[in-house]
């Protein structure tokens, strides 16, 4: 199932709404207080993205992935190895089955999201692999106008290392760097012969890893 990972991942790129509107700073205290909220805003949106609702502007997607992190119960760190297993084994219906299993407990999670529009696509359920990618495109857009990653200040923020990896998928990682005063990591990486240096966030990353006692 690998084989068609590059290509699938091109597919993303069509999906990206151009005429949205942009996306202002991410303030992580503003998204906070309405993903924490009682109103059931956040539910709302949730629900919608699950749904695949096309109608989600980015200010929207970016609320529901950074809002999840401020969830009760969120964990940055949820075991994914019988994903990957299923995902070597080209086994669509397990990987169905696992990726399932880690969206019940994190909708948002990009490695989980993508495995199971590689399932639908085998499966030969085409709705449930354009919803599926257009999860994973929202996510994507909305960490790639978090910031530009060229400086601790300005990473691109992430809500977890499985994020991070996914964000990375096409890179081959050389080096990566901690910085505990901006809770950011410093990633080397290369791609097509080209090193560069990339930041990201991963302040809501250590504190959902925080939550597991890890």
């Amino acid at each position: 199932m690998k084989k068609i990972f590059a290509t699938t991942l091109l597919s993303t790129l069509l999906l990206t709404a151009a005429a949205q509107p942009g996306l202002a700073k991410i303030n992580f205290d503003s998204i906070s207080a309405i993903a924490t909220s009682r109103n059931g805003a956040y539910d709302q949106l949730l629900k919608r993205f699950i749904k695949g609702d096309t109608t989600l502007d980015r200010r929207q997607c970016a609320i529901v992935y950074y809002g999840y992190s401020f969830r009760k119960g969120y964990s940055s760190e949820i075991p994914d190895e019988a994903l990957t297993k299923a995902m070597d084994d080209n086994d669509p219906k397990a990987v169905e089955k696992q990726a399932g299993i880690i969206l019940k407990k994190n909708p948002v999670n990009l490695k989980a999201i993508m495995s199971m529009a590689i399932a639908q696509e085998f499966l030969e359920n085409e709705r449930g692999y354009w919803d599926n990618m257009l999860k994973y495109a929202q996510i994507i857009e909305v960490i790639s106008l978090s910031g530009d990653g060229k400086t601790p200040q300005t990473a691109y923020k992430v809500i977890s290392a499985s994020d991070q990896r996914n964000v990375l998928s096409g890179f081959t990682v050389k080096q990566r760097e901690f910085l505990p005063e901006y809770q950011a990591e410093k990633v080397t990486a290369e791609k097509n012969g080209a090193e560069q240096v990339i930041y990201f966030d991963m302040s809501r990353s250590v504190a959902g890893a925080h939550k597991t006692g890890k």
